[in-house]
């Protein structure tokens, strides 16, 4: 994604680790009706060719083929540290930080997951995802004006969101430094609530796809 997702996102680390289109929205699925309270390793069901946030990336890149990309075939449930937010991920991506950081001037829960880090944050060569909670004066469409990719990517516009819990806007931004590869944001609130999410994922393959597709179905809030 090179550098700027990550930058703009996560100002610092709080532990010491490493730190406008319009038409058709789209309708996550229901996430799963259980949480563990542990990472835990979770078996994926057969996905579809395309589930409803693939079928929606790939109307707003038509023109470009992703390389299909190896399966993820089972994913990992990722809970931060401070208990707040959880998240599903492919099993492969195991280089991981599970938060919490400086994000302006509140200290939020965070969790980022990718088969490399440094090359997701650095490049648009690897996927990876960053998944927060933003502060309460944070809104869906400020949370998205905070990311600008328009010297390295195309701006494909941004479509309604909606689950069983939230709803909310997102972005597409594709064609990144001459390639195939995606930037897509998911900012969203839990329905009666002001508390914002935000969703950075960067997408490769047509795999990527798939991955994004469990994670916006699974991305919740936690009750402490």
């Amino acid at each position: 994604m090179g550098v700027a997702l990550a930058s703009v996102l996560v100002a610092t680390s709080c532990d010491g680790g490493d730190g406008g289109g319009s038409g058709t929205g789209v309708t996550a699925p229901d996430p799963p009706d259980s949480v563990v309270d542990v990472p835990t390793v979770t078996e994926a069901p057969p996905p579809p060719p395309d589930g409803p946030i693939a079928r929606l990336v790939r109307r707003q890149v038509e023109g470009s083929e992703l390389p299909p990309g190896v399966r993820y075939r089972r994913f990992d449930e990722l809970i931060d540290a401070t208990g707040g937010i959880s998240i599903e991920v492919p099993a492969s991506w195991i280089d991981r930080d599970v938060g919490p950081h400086l994000i302006g001037s509140a200290e939020e829960p965070f969790i980022e997951a990718s088969p490399d880090r440094d090359g997701f944050r650095s490049s648009f060569a690897v996927p990876g995802i960053q998944f927060s909670t933003l502060s309460t004066s944070t809104t869906v469409d400020s949370a998205l004006a905070g990311f600008g990719f328009s010297e390295q990517c195309d701006d494909r516009g941004e479509r309604p969101f909606e689950s069983r819990a939230f709803t909310g806007m997102l972005q597409v931004w594709h064609g990144c430094d001459d390639t195939d590869a995606s930037i897509v944001l998911v900012a969203a609130n839990r329905n009666e609530s002001t508390v914002t999410t935000l969703i950075l994922a960067q997408v490769v393959t047509r795999a990527d796809l798939v991955a994004l597709d469990r994670a916006v179905a699974t991305f919740r809030i936690l009750e402490n």
